[in-house]
């Protein structure tokens, strides 16, 4: 059974801080590569994260996806290194947003990477939920 949870998108878009539009991804290929992977493998179930997704994700109020992420022209590695160490949700938190990940210090910064990798790319295609006609 598949579990929804929520997360406002409005509240994301509030916390983002500004910074340098245009910023290149920091870390080079390899790291864009694994964020992109640990992406695939975590953030996937609540988020859209690559126009290759295999499935949807699960909730039924939308989340934004990596790119609407990476196009805002005030997100910065920075910010998004700090959204990422002090996410949000424990079972106690009410409503429910991002839950805490104990990402290490490099998945972090692979995962902020692969997110500011996607600026200026061709909008994604929301994959496909397998449960819809």
């Amino acid at each position: 059974m598949r579990t929804s949870i929520l997360l406002p998108a409005a509240a994301v878009l509030a916390l983002w801080s500004p910074s340098a539009p245009g910023q290149p991804a920091p870390g080079g290929a390899a790291a864009v590569d694994r964020g992109r992977s640990l992406a695939l493998d975590i953030c996937a179930i609540c988020h859209v994260v690559a126009a290759d997704q295999r499935d949807a994700p699960v909730l039924k109020h939308p989340t934004p996806t990596f790119q609407q992420i990476a196009a805002n022209p005030k997100m910065s590695a920075t910010f998004l290194r700090r959204f990422l160490k002090t996410t949000h949700w424990n079972e106690n938190t009410t409503p429910m947003t991002m839950p805490h990940y104990d990402f290490t210090a490099r998945q972090i910064d692979d995962v902020t990477a692969y997110i500011l990798s996607l600026r200026g790319q061709a909008p994604f295609q929301t994959p496909k939920d397998e449960t819809t006609p």
